[in-house]
């Protein structure tokens, strides 16, 4: 396993006989024993340095663990995972199909708490990811990110008792609490992939 740092070269901006090119090195490659790329990384970003650490901690132990790079994707995927059970579960009870609504919600419930696990072990080691959008991007993304989180602190309780009312058989209360917290589940699940595609891939790192 091994650190490689990808250069570029520089030149002082007066461009005169005694500017000497250098190199400074802002990315680096993450390369495996078997020679393969594992990931790349900006030095100047404090969330890549963290997950270089993480991931090559990995590699040198030989551990059979998912890349840390890979918890985003895996994140985004549990999410719009949730988000398709969540609306199977709805358009199953509008249909009085008890079974296949309780079969998708638990399943929801389920890969919820998964998500939860990931995004909490990911975020705990390399921190936030910053948004290096301008312009009027940049509100709308902040508009976006603080709804999605308000209302994400919000789900876990929510969900629960929702969950708890149907499983001893309040359905009334579960009915009713459940109008609330159905659209809010599953629109902190779909804002999550819209988050994760414009962090990792509209400005995904050169």
């Amino acid at each position: 396993m091994s650190v490689r740092s990808s250069p570029t070269r520089v030149t002082f901006a007066d461009g005169g006989p005694a500017a000497t090119p250098i190199t400074h090195s802002d990315r680096f490659v993450l390369i495996d024993r078997e020679l393969r790329i594992r990931g790349y990384y900006h030095g100047g970003d404090a969330a890549d340095v963290a997950r270089l650490a993480q991931d090559a901690h990995f590699l040198s132990g030989g551990e059979a663990v998912i890349p840390f790079t890979a918890l985003p994707a895996l994140n985004a995927t549990l999410n719009g995972a949730s988000a398709i059970l969540l609306a199977a579960g709805y358009l199953a009870i509008r249909r009085r199909r008890v079974r296949t609504h309780r079969a998708c919600m638990a399943a929801a419930f389920g890969t919820s708490i998964v998500f939860l696990i990931s995004y909490l072990t990911y975020h705990l080691q390399a921190g936030t990811t910053r948004f290096p959008g301008h312009g009027w991007l940049r509100p709308v993304y902040f508009t976006l990110l603080g709804t999605h989180t308000v209302l994400a602190a919000c789900i876990p309780p929510l969900a629960s008792v929702t969950l708890g009312f149907a499983l001893r058989g309040r359905f009334t209360k579960h009915a009713r609490l459940a109008r609330w917290t159905l659209p809010a589940w599953f629109y902190v699940s779909v804002t999550g992939v819209v988050i994760y595609l414009v962090l990792y891939h509209l400005y995904a790192p050169a």
